[in-house]
This record gives C-alpha cells, sequence and structure tokens, in this order.
C-alpha cells in the first residue's frame, strides 16, 4: 500500500516520547546517564558535516527535502524531482540525530548517528574505505576518529564463547571457542552494511540525580560491546553514518540492555527534543507521573523498531475514528499516513483551511496554502 506525505502545514513534532517502558511511569528517579543530541541542521552537526545540500530551515524546499530523504529512507530507491536528482541532497543530509560520545582509555570522541530503527552501536575500526577526514564546502577538512583497540587500555575483544556473542555471530564462529565474535549486520539500503568483530570497552557518560537540587553532572564510565567496524558499504559511507552509528532499537546488544545489565540504570531510555531539534537522550528515564504516554505494543518486543497503536485522529473538533498501528522512527522527520487515513485526514484539514490553494511543482505534497 503506498503511503504519503502530508503537507508541511500538517506536520506532527514529537517534543517528548517515552521509549521503551513497559511497565508504565513511575516517579521517585535516581540516577539518569544521558547525552546531548543534536539536529542535522544545528550548528554543532554542520560544523562537522556541513551544509551542502540543507536548504533553509523552515522553506517548502526543507521541508521537500526532509520528505524526499524520509522516502529515501523507507522505500529505499532514487527518484527525481522536478527541481533535478535530489538523492545527491539526501546523501548530504545523512541521519537526522546524533551525538557527540567518548568511548576507550584515554577516551576518543565520535560524532555518531542515533536511530531507533536499529539496534546495533559501531565504530569505525580498521576500516579502509571509512572517511578518515569530511571537507566542508568550499575546503574546510575536519579530522574524524577510528576506533583502535590496542590504543584503549581497557579495549577487550568479545570471544566467540562469551555470552554476548550468539546468534549469527555464534554460529559463525570456529568451534565457538577462544576466536574474536565476528558480526555482519546488513542495513535496509541496497548494499549496506557493517562488518567486523564485538569489543567491550568503557564508554564516558554524564549522570545526573532527577531527585537532587542542583544541576551537577558527575562522570560515569561504563563498560558496553559494541561493533568494531572493518568494513562500511553503501549509505552508511555517505553522511548517514560517517562517524558511526548508535542504534536505540531494542535487542539483546542494544545499549539500554547493556547499561541495564550492569545495574546501572532500570531498562528504558527517553528523547526529549527542543523545538530547534537539540534534545538529550537519557538512559534509565521511566518518566514522570503527570507526563502523557502511549504504550508501546506488546508485539514490539519481538522486533527491533517500536510500534504504538493508533485509535483517532483530532483535526480541530472534529474526530476521525480509525485504528491502525504505526511505526515510531527518530529517523525520519516527517509522519506519514497510508490510504484511507491520508485522504480522510487531508480532507478535514483542507476544509478547515481558509488560506487559498497553490499549486507548487517543486514541492511533493497534495496541500500547499498561501498564508494571507
Amino acid at each position: 500500500m503506498s503511503s504519503k506525505f502530508l503537507a508541511f502545514l500538517l506536520l506532527i513534532f514529537l517534543v517528548a516520547l517515552q521509549l521503551g517502558c513497559f511497565d508504565g511511569v513511575v516517579s521517585g528517579q535516581q540516577q539518569l546517564l544521558h547525552y546531548n543530541i543534536y539536529h542535522r541542521d544545528s550548528d554543532e552537526v554542520v560544523g562537522v558535516l556541513g551544509a551542502s545540500g540543507l536548504p533553509m530551515k523552515g522553506t517548502a524546499e526543507y521541508y521537500s527535502v526532509m520528505a524526499a530523504r524520509d522516502q529515501h529512507r523507507h522505500r529505499r530507491h532514487a527518484f527525481t524531482f522536478q527541481g533535478g536528482d535530489v538523492t545527491t541532497r539526501i546523501d548530504n543530509l545523512g541521519s537526522l540525530q546524533y551525538a557527540r560520545i567518548h568511548i576507550g582509555t584515554p577516551p576518543v570522541q565520535f560524532l555518531v548517528a542515533l536511530d531507533t530503527g536499529s539496534d546495533l552501536f559501531w565504530l569505525p575500526c580498521r576500516c579502509k574505505d571509512c572517511a578518515t577526514s569530511y571537507t566542508i564546502p568550499p575546503n574546510t577538512v575536519m579530522s574524524l576518529n577510528s576506533y583502535e583497540p590496542g590504543s584503549s587500555s581497557t579495549s577487550e575483544v568479545v570471544l566467540c564463547n562469551s555470552s554476548y556473542c550468539f546468534g549469527d555471530s555464534h554460529r559463525s564462529c570456529p568451534l565457538h571457542g577462544p576466536t574474536p565474535c565476528t558480526y555482519e549486520y546488513p542495513y535496509m539500503s541496497p548494499d549496506t552494511a557493517t562488518k567486523g568483530f564485538l569489543v567491550e570497552d568503557f564508554m564516558h557518560l554524564e549522570a545526573y540525580d532527577t531527585n537532587a537540587t542542583t544541576t551537577q553532572l558527575d562522570h560515569i564510565v561504563a563498560p558496553v560491546v559494541f561493533g568494531c567496524g572493518e568494513v562500511v558499504s553503501g549509505f552508511l559511507l555517505d553522511a548517514a553514518a560517517i562517524n558511526g552509528f548508535l542504534g536505540l532499537g531494542h535487542a539483546a546488544l542494544d545499549l539500554t540492555s547493556l547499561l541495564s545489565s550492569r545495574g546501572l540504570v532500570p531498562n528504558s531510555f527517553s528523547l526529549c527534543f527542543a523545538r530547534d531539534g537539540s534534545g538529550r537522550v537519557a538512559f534509565g528515564d521511566k518518566g514522570d507521573a503527570d507526563q502523557m504516554v502511549t504504550p508501546l505494543l506488546e508485539g514490539s518486543h519481538k522486533c527491533v523498531w517500536y510500534n504504538i497503536g493508533i485509535d483517532k485522529i483530532c483535526v480541530e473538533k472534529i474526530v476521525a475514528n480509525i485504528e491502525f498501528e504505526a511505526m515510531f522512527d527518530s529517523g525520519s522527520s516527517i509522519t506519514t499516513l497510508t490510504e484511507p487515513t491520508y485522504t480522510m485526514i487531508t480532507k478535514i484539514f483542507n476544509a478547515f483551511v481558509k488560506d487559498p490553494p497553490i499549486q507548487v511543482a517543486d514541492v511533493p505534497f497534495d496541500f500547499c496554502y498561501i498564508r494571507e
């Protein structure tokens, strides 16, 4: 079933959605571990990846490129607009959310992409094809770090006889003996994958007490398991995950589960965004007693991504009773609806809009208006 993108006037911004908590919302939190996160068009990320192909935020062209990027992410094929081939511009955009993390002893900084649609945490490691630098137009060269196990005094290779080596990785190990546990992780994009071996090392995080009266942050060092990506291909070689990837989906080796298994935090996390797209990912966050929540569907634990149930959509005072499942994807910027929901909602919305409609040739939206 084909899906359509709502007009940019119908964008839905998720300000703070609680993820990963199947046991409801509780109060009385103690310690949270967190990283600051940055949107693709933030100064922090543009300073590393540049702004090539990124239109001015808030314009119709900006939302057109965001919509095209989402469709490229979901459908995984090339396409063009009348304004020219948009695929190159999408490649330059990369992922939507990034975080600066520090790994190893001494700590080394990486600018990793964040995504709830993947569960693997990996860093470029002894990678021949991975970028060691990134050029910002016109000619500014930014260096990118690579993880070197031999340069960290706390790095340990995960072996085949480790409890962390399981699934396809475990089956591919010779006699499940004391040899490195290798992995290969394919993505939905054509010819896109990462493979290498698993390592364990220290991750450096900031911790704060939600019950404290001060905002003083403590430094926490936590052992985590991640992929040492020796081979990276396809979409990952572009700005999508040019310096590593931190998957927030749920599986045996996702970062939230690892931190929880160490007894550091509850097995939950939250993503909170400001209007400019910056925000925070907090591990161990189980929410506030008075916040609005929606439960994850019970079947979500069988897959990497998170699904929620929708039973109605309100446009002004009109309530459309329609039930369907939706996937929460932090890597997508615009909410998409399939038929017949799309036609139902846009028909109701269009009836409320008093501004005159306008046809714009170079944008992929069915409904655009001239604001008077």
